[in-house]
């Protein structure tokens, strides 16, 4: 049974990393503490809103239901695939054509709506986010922004490794790490990564400057790589439909060691994450928590108690961490 009682009181992480941690799972929370409009209710409802030029149409809609998803990658790529077939039949491609670009197009614009751009991440904050991670010895992410990445290489990568060693690309023969860097995998892909016709997931190497602007110009059928909302069997179908991401999974199921979760609130559509964490050896566990009201901070302790009984516990302010420090905040213009 977890040894966390359920009281308003949280620890402060000065004091929790003291017990020592090797890994960590960093969340939406994350990515909203460095900026607000992160804090965005979902990518496919930004997507089909007037917020963008270009919004989907009512018949692109019709394809994320008939699919029973909410990811772009499975829209597109099934529409990539129907181009294939179409084109191989020697049929008339250009309407699949055309519709695969609008859905491209609108979560193009969606991203682009919601993302802070390079030039308001200084370097004090890449290197804010770079110098917390290189602190453990492996760093899942489920967020598919890039703020991550850019902290990675903001010093070149030196310190960390993330698979994609071979040109670019993700090979599952050849996963083994020499020596003791920090190793980041991306649970629910990336902007940075794609999905190439061949089935290979490749990591895009456009300047850093240049990659969100650069996102949405990969070649034919090649489709993004990123789970960005859905329920925990949609990114579970998503998942298993990639060597790179189910490789991911694996890791963090077979994860050793104690473990960090920041700002991730491990919700109806994570079961997902709550199965891999608990098959994990390592029964220990420190989770941040936004400091609020009081009942707020026992329903969440309760929340986490509750999908994860057989852990130990350390529930922390996630202002105190390193990651939620108000010195990464982007205020908004």
């Amino acid at each position: 049974m977890a040894t966390a009682a359920i009281t308003p009181e949280l620890l402060n992480w000065q004091v929790v990393q003291e017990q020592g941690w090797n890994g960590i799972l960093i969340g939406n929370g994350a990515s909203r503490a460095v900026w607000h409009n992160f804090a965005y209710g979902s990518l496919l409802e930004k997507a089909k809103s007037h917020e963008i030029a270009h919004p989907l149409a009512a018949a692109d809609l019709q394809v994320f239901s008939g699919l029973e998803t909410e990811n772009f990658e499975r829209v597109l790529a099934a529409l990539a695939t129907a181009v294939l077939v179409n084109k191989s039949y020697g049929a008339n491609t250009e309407f699949l054509t055309a519709k695969y670009n609008a859905v491209r197009n609108a979560l193009v614009e969606a991203v682009h709506a919601v993302h802070v751009p390079w030039a308001l991440v200084s370097e004090d904050i890449r290197i804010g986010i770079r110098t917390e991670l290189l602190k453990y010895r492996f760093v899942y992410s489920t967020n598919y922004d890039l703020l991550v990445y850019w902290a990675i290489m903001e010093g070149g990568a030196e310190g960390f490794k993330d698979y994609f060693w071979n040109a670019g690309m993700f090979s599952l023969s050849n996963t083994e790490v020499w020596g003791k860097p920090t190793t980041v995998l991306y649970l629910h892909g990336g902007l940075h990564l794609t999905k190439l016709v061949t089935g290979q997931t490749m990591k895009r190497t456009a300047g850093l400057m240049n990659l969100l602007d650069s996102f949405g110009t990969d070649p034919e059928g090649a489709t993004p790589l990123f789970i960005s909302e859905g329920s925990s069997d949609d990114k579970r179908r998503s998942i298993y439909n990639s060597d790179y991401l189910a490789f991911a999974y694996n890791e963090f199921s077979h994860h050793e060691g104690p473990l960090v979760i920041f700002g991730h609130s491990l919700g109806t559509g994570d079961g997902h994450l709550i199965s891999a964490i608990r098959q994990q050896s390592t029964k220990r566990i420190a989770i941040s928590i936004m400091p609020g009201e009081e009942h707020q901070i026992v329903e969440a302790k309760a929340h986490y108690i509750h999908y994860l009984p057989e852990f130990e516990l350390f529930f922390f302010d996630a202002g105190t961490h390193p990651l939620g420090s108000p010195t990464l905040h982007i205020p908004e213009a």
